[in-house]
């Protein structure tokens, strides 16, 4: 019901636009408007609307955008440690070291900074410790 109302809202707005730049639209008093503010205001006013309604659905939309860009950020940001990660269970488990100098190479290759490889590596020595309590408590 939304839908169809905001579809006949656009098109009188429309409408009246249309004739405003035709020269056609008038005001109360019989005025041909020349003012494109003025032309809005009646087009709005006609098609039930509000100034102040199209600025706070112009700021849903914006913030929608943005959330969406946040999402795609995330998601891309999840995916580069998800990549490292995989990366990094091949070095460990060949048991080899990992130097300051592998920890940077592989930084620059999957776009992160050292520090991020780090929290990553971190991370995972945390959760193996945590795995290896949690098989220790389950032997006794």
């Amino acid at each position: 019901m939304a839908k169809v109302k905001k579809d006949q809202a656009q098109d009188k707005v429309g409408q009246v636009m249309s004739e405003w730049k035709d020269g056609k639209l008038k005001t109360p008093e019989g005025k041909v408007v020349t003012d494109k503010n003025q032309a809005l205001a009646i087009a709005l006013s006609e098609a039930g609307l509000t100034k102040k309604n199209l600025d706070k659905i112009e700021t849903i939309n914006r913030i929608r955008v943005q959330k969406s860009e946040i999402k795609k950020m995330i998601e891309s940001e999840i995916k580069k440690q998800m990549k490292c990660k995989a990366g990094l269970n091949n070095i460990f488990s060949n048991n080899t070291k990992v130097t300051k100098e592998d920890i940077e190479e592989y930084s620059k290759m999957n776009e992160m900074s050292p520090d991020d490889v780090n929290s990553i590596i971190y991370d995972m020595l945390l959760n193996k410790i945590n795995d290896g309590e949690k098989n220790d408590t389950e032997k006794l």
